[in-house]
């Protein structure tokens, strides 16, 4: 959906938390409303395959790296590993 969908009065969507704080940084006219029986926390797990071929070994550290710093900046998400040593160690 674009985000002209949310220039509307009437426009309404159910999004998470973690977007609808983006899109409040973007347009402070855009308020929420919290369910009163909200979802169940969710949790997303990183998979990576110990067997790496050397020669990808660094661009999957860099892309890791990149993944954990834009959760760490979302107000919405807790990044469960804050130092990704057991990430890299696996890659290694």
């Amino acid at each position: 959906m674009p985000l002209s969908y949310f220039d509307e009065v009437d426009n309404w969507s159910i999004i998470p938390m973690s977007l609808a704080n983006k899109l409040m940084k973007l347009n402070p006219s855009i308020t929420y409303s919290l369910f009163d029986n909200p979802p169940p926390q969710r949790m997303i797990y990183l998979l990576i395959n110990p067997y790496l071929k050397p020669d990808i070994q660094e661009a999957i550290q860099i892309f890791v790296d990149e993944i954990v710093s834009e959760l760490e900046k979302n107000d919405g998400l807790t990044v469960l590993i804050k130092n990704h040593e057991k990430v890299q160690n696996l890659i290694k």
